[in-house]
């Protein structure tokens, strides 16, 4: 174990939920041993890390786990790694605030984005609403089952409408709506550690997992986003 590193013992993990196979890299875990240069953390701590597969004990660096706070519960923090993962999407998209997006799809995924992109300032708009053509709507985001709706808006995406894939499926596109609109397809990359531990300054990357996972953790704790039962469902 390297010094920017700690040893944690996985206790709870997203196996539960129906895309599960998208996040297998996401858990939550009590530190066991820390490096001699980490930071904010002590062994007994609970942790949620992100970028690591999910094993019984994982080795993390820095970077890629952020502290749990007291009093948020193993079922909701760790959804803190899917609203990260959300988060940097929408930012890939380049959707700001005002415009309208349309998020497609099932599950929980669907959820957290449409809470993150309400947070964002982003206009949600309901499929159904989507689908009348009497405005223009500048992005959509698929989720998991939300690849067959996306002809069925097409006439309401405006040219170089954004369109983010958050699904682990193939999406199959109709080459002639890509030439006439102009859209721009966006498949946000899932956090993977990087192989020589470097934690890039921000000059270069703005926001690093860690960031993000702390900013999530405070919005749930905070109740801005909101999960339900999920597991409890399965």
């Amino acid at each position: 174990m390297k010094d920017n590193e700690i040893l944690v013992r996985k206790v709870y993990d997203l196996t539960k939920i129906e895309e599960a196979h998208i996040f297998k890299n996401i858990g939550i875990g009590i530190v066991e041993e820390r490096g001699m240069e980490t930071r904010d953390v002590a062994i007994g701590d609970k942790v949620i890390w992100m970028g690591i597969p999910i094993n019984d004990r994982v080795t993390v660096p820095e970077y890629l786990f952020e502290r749990i706070p007291d009093g948020l519960e193993d079922s909701i923090a760790v959804f803190a790694g899917i609203g990260a993962f959300v988060i940097q999407a929408v930012r890939e998209s380049g959707l700001t605030f005002g415009e309208r997006a349309a998020v497609l799809g099932q599950g929980i995924l669907k959820d957290i984005t449409s809470q993150v992109t309400a947070l964002f300032g982003i206009h949600n708009l309901e499929l159904a609403l989507a689908c009348k053509g009497n405005m223009e709507i500048d992005g959509i985001f698929v989720c998991p089952e939300g690849e067959k709706d996306i002809n069925l808006i097409a006439n309401s995406l405006r040219n170089k409408a954004k369109v983010t894939i958050l699904t682990g499926r193939h999406i199959g596109f109709f080459p002639k709506l890509l030439q006439e609109r102009e859209l721009k397809l966006i498949y946000p990359a899932l956090a993977q550690p990087d192989e020589r531990n470097v934690y890039y300054p921000g000059a270069y990357i703005r926001w690093t997992i860690k960031e993000d996972l702390q900013l999530v953790l405070k919005l749930l704790k905070e109740g801005k986003i909101k999960i339900e039962a999920w597991n409890e469902k399965k």
